[in-house]
């Protein structure tokens, strides 16, 4: 006989992409067949892939099935069935953080119709897609890179007026540098002239002299 294992997915947030293998008791029982559950094929748009490999048109959130799966019973005994390694992907193609809780199934017999399966564990029903406190680490990083990112656009602010203060220090000291220069040169010129009018100076007060030498001379003597 068989029966079936409804996989359920739990707070799952923008879920793209699936990637599922079972892992079980081969002597006691084996997979038949699979098949996703419509009402996500639905809000999702569909999609392309199989019961194990399937990408959805568009990304899905929230809780439920995410696909039924017969089993044969082919042997007595305990055995866990498992989710092997899944891979669930979300809209961005980022892995997403997968927390899975494994079925324990017990055959007591085996017969027409006379078989008991028992599900010690119906866990692989709640398969957890723990993503709220992903969702809640992403929540905080984004809050921390925008307050850091205000932070960069701030000292980035006050690096260009700093700059600009800096450039306007450098034209006014140019422009000062500037003005020594010619003041020395103005200075230069006039030391310049200063020398030559004292000697010019000399010579006419040393011509005056002569001249009144030469007067008191000439008019005293005779």
């Amino acid at each position: 006989m068989c029966f079936e294992v409804a996989l359920k997915i739990v707070n799952a947030q923008n879920l793209r992409e699936f990637h599922l293998n079972f892992s079980y008791n081969p002597s006691i029982v084996e997979l038949v067949e699979g098949e996703l559950d419509k009402k996500i094929l639905s809000s999702s748009g569909g999609g392309t892939g199989d019961e194990f490999d399937y990408l959805l048109t568009n990304p899905y959130s929230g809780t439920g099935v995410l696909g039924r799966y017969v089993f044969r019973v082919v042997g007595r005994g305990n055995t866990t069935i498992s989710l092997f390694n899944p891979h669930l992907i979300n809209a961005s193609g980022n892995p997403i953080l997968v927390t899975a809780q494994d079925c324990s199934v017990r055959i007591l017999k085996l017969g027409d119709y006379s078989y008991f399966v028992h599900i010690v564990e119906s866990q692989l029903n709640n398969l957890q897609v723990d993503y709220t406190a992903l969702d809640s680490q992403y929540n905080r990083m984004s809050q921390e890179y925008e307050d850091l990112q205000l932070q960069y656009d701030n000292l980035t602010d006050y690096y260009h007026r700093l700059n600009s203060s800096y450039n306007q220090l450098e034209s006014t000291y140019q422009g000062v540098y500037d003005s020594y220069n010619e003041l020395q040169g103005d200075n230069a010129t006039l030391e310049k002239e200063l020398k030559d009018t004292r000697n010019f100076l000399l010579v006419a007060v040393a011509g005056i002299v002569v001249m009144l030498i030469v007067f008191y001379q000439t008019t005293f003597r005779k």
